[in-house]
């Protein structure tokens, strides 16, 4: 909230870094079995070319604040807070819906943002028919390509019409979007980035280095923007207090903050209670 970022994750140093490597398995292994045969080759290629390139990361937000799985695990075992904002603060400066201009420049080294798209739950062969069905334009147009030459495979990525630029990155938003069904309850959204190398942080934790990119939000970034700060059940009841002495140094729109919270608090009185500024999130905890 003060530094006004989020920050994306390169996927592999994510817990469920596999849930992507396995949709693309499926995606290319079902078009090798098709006759998409030369497309699932051009497109192995299209993801190694880009991942020489890039970092592909990834930024999570969850549509349920009262999951105590998620609370357990990644809000500090219930001591951690939980921000809810309006999802349309990540639609300014996307690579979604560019110019033809813009999706020129696509995959040449420079950043690329999505807006934020929700995971689908779907069995994984069903997910993958679509997806081929979705993006036939785009794998009939890969599979037309002929490369005999070797400076023609290492070319073909920037070589690539840019409609099937932008195309392609809304394929690797699709790959990104699949989440086994027992991660359900968890009610995802994401948001990717194709960081250049040269643009990643790198943060310590646990004796592992993880590379990750901040997203600045001054652009786009209001105090409206934020709708309602939730502590955990066994957050130091004294966060409420530092949390209404924050909401001084941002006026009027910062009032919103107290208001949904008492809203949440007289709708759903088991699951929350209100603390001033902020709710508190109530389990066996409390």
């Amino acid at each position: 909230m003060l530094n006004k970022e989020i920050w994306f994750t390169d996927y592999q140093f994510l817990n469920d870094k596999g849930e992507f490597k396995k949709a693309l398995h499926a995606l290319t292994g079902r078009l090798r079995d098709s006759e998409y045969t030369a497309c699932s080759k051009i497109l192995e290629m299209l993801l190694h070319q880009i991942e020489t390139q890039h970092s592909m990361c990834v930024c999570s937000f969850s549509g349920t604040s009262d999951s105590l799985t998620q609370w357990r695990f990644y809000g500090d075992d219930c001591r951690g807070s939980c921000i809810g904002f309006r999802s349309d603060v990540l639609k300014n400066n996307t690579s979604d819906s560019p110019s033809l201009t813009c999706s020129a420049h696509y995959f040449s080294g420079t950043l690329m943002l999505s807006e934020t798209f929700k995971c689908s739950y779907d069995p994984l062969h069903n997910y993958i028919e679509e997806t081929i069905f979705l993006f036939k334009e785009l794998f009939d147009y890969l599979n037309a390509i002929d490369m005999q030459h070797q400076h023609e495979q290492q070319s073909v990525l920037e070589t690539l019409a840019p409609h099937y630029k932008s195309s392609l990155f809304s394929l690797l938003k699709t790959l990104f979007a699949w989440k086994h069904h027992d991660f359900i309850n968890e009610d995802e959204s994401r948001a990717i980035a194709l960081v250049p190398l040269n643009e990643l942080s790198y943060r310590v934790n646990r004796n592992l280095i993880t590379p990750y990119y901040k997203r600045t939000l001054e652009d786009v970034f209001s105090m409206e923007s934020i709708k309602v700060i939730i502590l955990g059940a066994k957050s130091d009841k004294r966060n409420s207090l530092a949390i209404s002495s924050l909401t001084s140094q941002y006026g009027e729109q910062a009032l919103l903050w107290g208001a949904n919270a008492r809203e949440l608090s007289e709708t759903r009185p088991e699951t929350y209670e209100d603390v001033g500024q902020c709710a508190r999130h109530k389990t066996q905890y409390n």
